[in-house]
């Protein structure tokens, strides 16, 4: 090849890179971004008190583009934080920090009573009604995220008392403005379906609203289905007729319950436990047609009948091809270690 087809052919290549880079520019693009693939948010909820989240974490990592660890709790009514599990937190971030880096941590703070198992909605209500212990709260979870140099946080409040729903409205609108010029992220977690809840004005006030997407039945509730896919579609049909879709994660669970015949609560499962149950008692899983959600029925050693729903990879399936036509922001997976390591290849 002729010098002259050499210099021609460099300089066509530099116009040409040139022409893509001032069109990035034009377009708030960074050089570095002009092959940066796009895709949906998978977070994943992780526990300290369970070591299959952490065994979840180290086989599943790179799945992940966001950790929401369950880290936080309320102290007590003037909005003092607690620390859960301090002592294991260290080495938890020791993990992810050197596995990967850029997987961006998103602590969540909740206001459930392990003690006394309930999500406590009287300390809540004290502190959101408090101008105080309210203004306390913001401030010791900004300087808890900004310390860490985590990338967001998530709100986790259930049980709210319906006289506290304004001042939830506050807290979040406060922490937001907090928030956001230091580029950190707020995320919170909403049931499926509550009319106490005001779904445009909380999105309006956060980042990121997930919807929890489970507990159709409950523990406290009859058998049934966690998330029956007639039960799942009608509410994010609602949810997404109100919001916008690039601003919601659905959270998708992976877990069960096992209810005994005749007695309450029914007992929360993992995938894993229920999968032990039914082989030891020989039976089979079955997929219910009717909502799509895996179950089965056995007999203990006590002569007690049992019944088990749970979502699994199957139920997953099907919920995520109901959410391929809406532009979402991405799922969450309730919970790392409770789920069935089939789920992975649905993302």
């Amino acid at each position: 090849m002729k010098k002259w087809q050499l210099l021609l052919g460099l300089v066509s290549f530099i116009v040409t890179f040139l022409v893509i880079f001032a069109g990035s520019k034009e377009k708030g693009l960074r050089a570095s971004e002009l092959d940066a693939p796009e895709g949906k948010l998978v977070v994943g909820y992780f526990v300290n008190w369970d070591n299959q989240s952490f065994e979840s974490l180290q086989k599943n990592i790179d799945e992940l583009s966001v950790l929401m660890p369950e880290w936080l709790a309320l102290q007590n009514e003037t909005g003092e934080l607690k620390v859960l599990n301090e002592d294991k937190i260290s080495g938890y971030l020791k993990f992810v920090r050197s596995a990967r880096p850029s997987l961006k941590i998103v602590p969540l703070i909740n206001n459930y009573d392990g003690a006394r198992g309930l999500w406590d909605g009287d300390i809540l209500q004290e502190v959101l009604t408090n101008n105080l212990s309210r203004k306390k709260l913001e401030r010791e979870l900004v300087s808890y995220v900004t310390r860490n140099n985590f990338q967001g946080v998530s709100i986790d409040f259930e049980n709210i008392p319906r006289e506290a729903q304004p001042s939830y409205l506050i807290f979040l609108e406060e922490l937001y403005k907090d928030l956001s010029p230091l580029n950190i992220k707020l995320y919170v977690n909403v049931p499926l379906d509550n009319a106490d809840y005001n779904y445009q004005q909380i999105q309006n006030t956060v980042d990121y609203v997930i919807l929890m997407a489970y507990d159709e039945h409950a523990s406290e509730s009859l058998p049934g289905p966690v998330a029956s896919i007639d039960w799942f579609t009608n509410g994010i049909d609602k949810r997404l007729n109100e919001l916008k879709a690039s601003k919601v994660v659905v959270a998708l669970g992976n877990y069960g319950y096992d209810w005994v015949e005749n007695e309450q609560p029914g007992k929360s499962v993992i995938f894993k436990q229920a999968k032990t149950i039914a082989d030891n008692a020989g039976v089979e899983i079955d997929v219910d047609p009717e909502s799509l959600n895996s179950y089965f029925t056995y007999t203990d050693t006590n002569n007690k009948q049992h019944e088990i729903w749970l979502l699994d990879a199957a139920s997953m399936e099907s919920e995520i091809k109901t959410l391929a036509s809406y532009n979402l922001a991405g799922y969450a997976l309730w919970r790392l270690g409770s789920e069935d390591p089939d789920v992975w290849s649905k993302f």
